[in-house]
């Protein structure tokens, strides 16, 4: 550690003040139009306070709570949940904190911005990672996060830090802003090339309907008590299982591999199109995926739907139609159910588009699979790209903590950016 640096605890440098958990706590229901904020850990954003979706309460009942109002130059700290979520209050006045955040006020030894810096770091992730409590809802308290230790020089030092991690994350905070802008732009060069596809059917192209070109099937009701764990299991489909044109197997249920005979219907197989019926369409997307060799075997379960080509239909084909912008419109026009948005196999097989010939379907899946591989190497080229800009924050952070960070790193922020 640099000369005239030493280590010490937040409890130290810092002064705390959980939100009012008395009677005068303000519920869901006292949350009013217009009035005095009232931030929780679904504000905290970036290490700042997103007021787009603020909640508010009267101001007589702010005058009543007696304790988590904040002021200018605090930093908001999430203690449940999102551990390490934090904010500094900069461009509100006033307001009052929920219980699931603690305002940390530095005291005149302490910059608020080291500090805000120091809570995006690796070493506050330690230390979180040291002292949090909980599994399925993690926690810290207040006593423990004042544990926390940060390394502290002088208050000019830091000042000085500062100035320069703002001019170098700056420059990063550009380059990653860059590099989602081209991510999302190359995603959004094959959603217009498919949806295209479909939009402007070329002559020769057939108006049809699904009812006519699959064979649709729904799963079983596989029972819980059922699941195995035995080595050779066969891994059961369930709705959960399936996201944006893809699977996630890492929580599947299985079937033991003794006990599958009656249940041969529901195999599936290589080329098969799958889509949940339950919340069939999500804010990521819709939740449907094509079945490939590594998935199987697996086997059908209740509320997904198994779409198998006849022989007039490319199975390819029909899976970039149901990734398409027209399909996902007809979902949306036909769900039902509040609760649990859902669709039914009637209203599946009712959908109607245009088909072109076998030979003409088989061109333009092989086009759009090209199409696919590019962007998908465009997307780990930028991906790749993002961890690394994310890396060299923390690597920045890493020097300024322990006193390495002599002046603006220009050629490393050079090569990120």
């Amino acid at each position: 550690m640099s000369t005239g640096w030493k280590t010490v605890t937040l409890a130290d440098v810092c002064s705390f003040e959980n939100g009012d958990r008395g009677k005068n706590y303000p519920g869901r229901k006292a949350f009013v139009k217009t009035g005095v904020p009232f931030i929780n850990s679904g504000h905290l954003k970036g290490g700042t306070i997103n007021t787009d979706k603020m909640n508010f309460i009267e101001r007589e009942r702010f005058n009543l709570v007696s304790r988590g109002k904040i002021i200018k130059g605090d930093l908001l700290f999430c203690l449940r949940g999102s551990l390490g979520k934090f904010a500094i209050v900069d461009d509100i006045s006033e307001g009052a904190i929920a219980s699931s955040l603690i305002i940390v006020r530095p005291g005149e030894q302490l910059n608020n911005r080291y500090l805000a810096a120091y809570f995006s770091s690796q070493l506050c992730l330690a230390q979180i990672n040291k002292f949090r409590n909980g599994a399925a809802q993690p926690n810290l308290s207040g006593k423990n996060l004042g544990l926390f230790k940060i390394p502290l020089p002088l208050l000019p030092e830091q000042k000085r830090i500062v100035a320069i991690l703002d001019e170098t994350f700056a420059g990063i905070d550009q380059a990653i802003a860059n590099t989602k802008k081209n991510l999302t732009n190359a995603r959004e060069v094959f959603e217009s090339y498919l949806n295209g596809v479909f939009i402007q059917k070329d002559e020769g192209w057939t108006e049809t309907s699904l009812v006519n070109e699959i064979e649709l099937l729904t799963g079983f009701a596989f029972k819980s008590k059922g699941y195995s764990e035995e080595p050779n299991s066969i891994k059961l489909l369930r709705g959960d299982n399936i996201i944006q044109g893809a699977f996630r197997w890492e929580s599947a249920k299985k079937w033991s591999a003794s006990d599958v005979d009656s249940y041969s219907k529901y195999y599936l197989r290589a080329g098969d199109v799958v889509l949940a019926m339950d919340r069939t369409w999500v804010k990521a997307g819709l939740k449907y995926a094509q079945i490939e060799e590594k998935d199987l075997p697996c086997l059908l379960v209740q509320r997904v739907a198994r779409l198998r080509p006849k022989s007039n239909l490319d199975s390819n084909f029909l899976k970039y139609l149901i990734s398409s912008n027209e399909f996902t419109k007809y979902v949306l026009s036909i769900q039902t159910g509040s609760g649990v948005p859902h669709i039914s196999g009637a209203q599946i097989k009712a959908f109607q588009f245009g088909k072109p010939t076998t030979a003409i379907q088989k061109k333009t899946s092989a086009e759009l699979d090209k199409l696919h591989l590019e962007i998908q190497h465009l997307e780990s080229i930028y991906q790749k790209k993002l961890t690394a800009l994310a890396e060299l924050k923390q690597s920045i952070l890493h020097k300024a903590f322990t006193g390495e960070l002599t002046q603006t790193p220009e050629q490393e922020l050079a090569e990120a950016c």
